[in-house]
């Protein structure tokens, strides 16, 4: 039996799994300026400058850490549930969100083998994968926005962009049905070369944005920090 997929990948510079309240209507797909059709980038095109510069860095930076503050609304309640934490990417490790901020803290992981859900106690959930496949498409989607790796990023959805160097935004549209369904259309801000918000606009009316503090650059992650907050590996 295949294990179930956590109902959401929230990446930000990446993204993070986490169960989700089922909707008691379906409301209209959500939906965002950036998703104009007059915005829709051609993958046979060069990127914009701007768009250039922010792939850029994110190609070279070997590891970021920020700070984040997650809110998600809900369909079925006026009451946003907010959680603060740590966010830390690695290029050989992939991403992690450390909720610290929360009654239940917990870490989540994704990088190449698929996602981790790791608890105060040291038990951990893994979902690999093979055991779902539509993880490797968010996976390859999200892991390749972190490294990067722009041109990746047509592989798995429609891209679109508008504004200036100053205040921007990217969209993606998951080509895949069942990825769509779990990331929803995600636009990303920023300004400058950098990211300052990831926002998921899912089917069903519900919202999670990630909301990044400043970033730091290329920390050093001694092995115990890489011990705990991604798979562990050297």
């Amino acid at each position: 039996m295949k294990k179930s997929v956590p109902a959401a990948l929230f990446l930000a510079l990446a993204c993070a799994f986490a169960g989700t309240p089922t909707a008691l209507r379906a409301d209209p797909p959500a939906s965002a300026p950036v998703f104009a059709p007059a915005n829709q980038l051609n993958p046979g095109k060069p990127l914009p400058f701007t768009l250039r510069q922010v792939f850029h860095r994110l190609e070279h930076d070997r590891t970021e850490q920020f700070p984040f503050t997650e809110v998600r609304t809900f369909a079925i309640s006026k009451n946003p549930l907010r959680q603060t934490g740590t966010l830390r990417t690695g290029k050989e490790y992939g991403l992690s969100l450390s909720y610290e901020g929360t009654a239940k803290p917990h870490i989540i992981i994704v990088d190449d083998k698929g996602l981790i859900d790791r608890q105060p106690g040291g038990g951990e959930r893994q979902v690999t994968i093979a055991d779902h496949p539509e993880l490797a498409a968010l996976t390859d989607l999200y892991l390749n926005l972190l490294r990067g790796n722009a041109a990746k990023l047509f592989d798995y959805a429609d891209v679109y962009f508008t504004g200036t160097a100053q205040a921007w935004e990217l969209g993606l549209v998951p080509h895949d049905a069942a990825v769509a369904k779990r990331a929803g259309k995600v636009v990303i801000n920023g300004g400058g070369h950098y990211v300052t918000r990831l926002e998921n606009l899912l089917p069903n009316g519900e919202k999670r944005t990630l909301e990044l503090g400043k970033v730091e650059r290329n920390p050093k992650f001694a092995p115990e920090v890489v011990q705990a907050f991604f798979r562990g590996q050297s």
